[in-house]
């Protein structure tokens, strides 16, 4: 009310300097013209409560938007008629003012319903929106094209739709991830498990020819289950990213020559041919231990596919360092995802000692963590470069 108040008194203070500057006029008048503004000021204080509660208890807004623009106009109708009447018109003259005065109140009240009836279409169309979102539709929309106030609520709507069923999918996702993991966490837990409790169950029973043999079957089953469990906490950890990597100038070669002397005995037992082919320095910036891990993966994973060799190169390139892994075995299979989670080509997913699918997914977590890259070349064979940024400064 006080802004009310005080937007009425410069209304009532602008209409009478108006009156001064452009009519001169007499005492009289003065008093006349000040009466008649501040007789509508204080009409217009008295009613626009009632109009606000109107508005506000009104089911339509267009009902009460054609109520506050009609009383507007009736407002302007009387202020005129008074005028009219204080120029002392002939009753003919007066009649027809008011009957004129009264047919363009008629036509704006008929105009402003119009308007107020598509504003008010809008906000049905917005209303209805938000019900079907609540309802779970989250393919409602709008569909209103409007520059003002309203257009930029119908928008917001929109945007908030497009955000709703953007979360579902993700939700939908990740339900299916947990799903498809926990599958696949149970699959290679339960074969070993179930291979100890024979082993045990025949160690108990008496029936172990070799118990020794059995014992040491247990102990590579125990093995294989820590490094199982070992991998799916650090899977976890870099995807809720809370593991940290020191990052600090180093040479990929002498990493990758490591790597091929570590596993070197892997291979030999397979009957595979490791090549290292290092061409000059490769400084890169990059945790060693955490690309060691990287290149034991990636070069364990091609050992396990390879016919009888697995070339690596070691080159400078785009700017940091790469190294080539490539196994002259039969490639990625068409629509694998190598970097997934429990991704492997044998879909059966043996007890070979392949290891649970885990490899190339933290190999590539970490990569991606370090602001490398690990990516899929064409074949022969199975091929996978890893690329790490060059040393800063």
């Amino acid at each position: 009310m006080a802004r009310l108040t005080i937007l009425l008194v410069a209304a009532l203070v602008g209409g009478l300097l108006f009156v001064e500057v452009t009519m001169r006029p007499t005492p009289a008048e003065r008093v006349t013209f000040a009466t008649i503004f501040g007789a509508l000021a204080l009409l217009a204080l008295l009613t626009t409560p009632l109009l606000l509660r109107l508005a506000r208890s009104s089911r339509r807004f267009r009902d009460a938007l054609t109520v506050a623009a009609s009383t507007t106009v009736v407002v302007g109708v009387a202020v005129v008629a008074v005028a009219a009447a204080g120029m002392f018109l002939s009753d003919h003259d007066l009649r027809l003012t008011l009957v004129s005065l009264a047919t363009g109140t008629l036509v704006a009240i008929a105009q402003l319903w119009a308007l107020s009836a598509a504003l008010s279409s809008d906000l049905e169309q917005v209303e209805g929106t938000v019900a079907r979102l609540a309802g779970g539709d989250l393919a409602a929309r709008t569909s209103i094209n409007r520059g003002d106030e309203l257009g930029r609520l119908a928008d917001s709507v929109d945007e908030l739709a497009d955000r709703l069923q953007q979360l579902e999918a993700e939700r939908d996702a990740n339900h299916l991830a947990r799903t498809e993991l926990l599958a696949n966490v149970g699959h290679d837990l339960r074969t070993p498990l179930a291979a100890m409790q024979v082993a045990v169950e025949a160690l108990q029973d008496g029936m172990a020819r070799d118990p020794a043999a059995y014992l040491a079957a247990v102990g590579r089953d125990i093995e294989h289950l820590s490094l199982l469990v070992d991998d799916l906490f650090l899977i976890s950890q870099l995807d809720s990213r809370s593991v940290g990597f020191d990052l600090t100038g180093m040479d990929l070669s002498e990493s990758a020559d490591e790597t091929v002397e570590a596993l070197r005995p892997v291979a030999d037992a397979r009957s595979v041919h490791l090549e290292l082919d290092v061409l000059g320095s490769t400084p890169c910036a990059a945790d060693p231990a955490a690309v060691g891990r990287v290149l034991r993966n990636v070069v364990g994973n091609a050992i396990r596919h390879a016919d009888v060799e697995v070339r690596i190169h070691v080159r400078e390139h785009n700017g940091g360092a790469a190294v080539i892994i490539r196994d002259d075995g039969p490639g990625f299979p068409d629509g694998l995802a190598p970097f997934e989670r429990f991704t492997r080509g044998d879909e059966a997913r043996a007890r070979d000692g392949a290891g649970a699918g885990l490899g190339l997914a933290i190999a590539h977590r970490i990569t991606t963590a370090l602001d490398g890259e690990l990516s899929i070349l064409d074949g022969p064979g199975g091929a996978v470069r890893l690329w790490l940024p060059g040393p800063v400064g």
